[in-house]
């Protein structure tokens, strides 16, 4: 329980713009907007620290990395 009230009734929307972003796959980004993107992503992807995002913001922030730019 880290997050606080206001955090925690946000989390299923983020969830849900996180599992819509397939949307972007295949489109041509510019670079800049590509590596923010990603690094947006990523920043979901970590635990740890007093506001880390919960296990199911994780995931799916993984899978959409993993969609967007597999390698």
């Amino acid at each position: 329980a880290h997050w606080s009230a206001p955090e925690a009734k946000l989390e299923p929307v983020l969830v849900h713009y996180l599992s819509r972003m397939t949307i972007l796959q295949g489109w041509e980004l510019r670079m800049s907007t590509s590596t923010r993107l990603k690094s947006c992503l990523h920043s979901f992807t970590s635990p740890g620290g007093r506001a880390y995002p919960r296990r199911v913001v994780r995931h799916e922030a993984w899978n959409t990395l993993d969609l967007l730019y597999l390698m």
